[in-house]
């Protein structure tokens, strides 16, 4: 049976931070969303976020109000795991300080202090979901060439290859 918060006529999103942002938290995250449908978010402050080829996509929930605000009208279920209900840094006159529509059912996952990644893992494991492998990042792109490989390290090619000759160089 599927847990209520995944009505499968619903927009939904999974607001994820701490420990399911990385490893095998955000391997989790990256089937239930496959699965689900439901986008994955991440609040504006974070500490740490593994992204790269392969890697389940995360949005960054915008600090801008309106931006906020509009990021987050289109969901009509949000599943917190770690996090808050997500609300504006600052009052505003005139303006609502909570950023989900009111149509928006909220359900919590894990709190902000339980462990978000277990928490994932076992949602992930009661919807019966495949392993998630991560795609092969050459497959997408073909032969391996400089450019290549830069896609797959996410635009540090140039550093990476510059410790491979013994050198220390920031690409500008």
């Amino acid at each position: 049976m599927r847990p209520r918060c995944f009505d499968r006529a619903r927009a939904r999103a999974l607001l994820v931070t701490g420990d399911g942002l990385y490893g095998n938290g955000l391997t989790a995250a990256g089937r239930i969303a496959a699965a689900t449908g439901a986008k994955v978010l991440a609040p504006y402050p974070l500490t740490r976020l593994e992204r790269g080829a392969g890697m389940a996509p995360v949005e960054r929930m915008h600090y801008i109000i309106e931006m906020a605000v509009d990021q987050l009208k289109e969901f009509r279920q949000l599943i917190l795991v770690g996090a808050s209900v997500p609300v504006a840094y600052f009052a505003y006159p005139g303006k609502n300080s909570v950023l989900v529509s009111p149509e928006c059912a909220i359900f919590a996952l894990a709190g902000p202090e339980e462990n978000c990644a277990a928490a994932l893992q076992a949602l992930s494991a009661a919807l019966s979901l495949a392993t998630f492998r991560r795609k092969n990042a050459l497959s997408d792109i073909g032969r391996l060439t400089s450019c290549a490989a830069d896609t797959v390290l996410g635009g540090n090619f140039a550093l990476v290859h510059s410790r491979a000759r013994g050198e220390l160089t920031v690409p500008a």
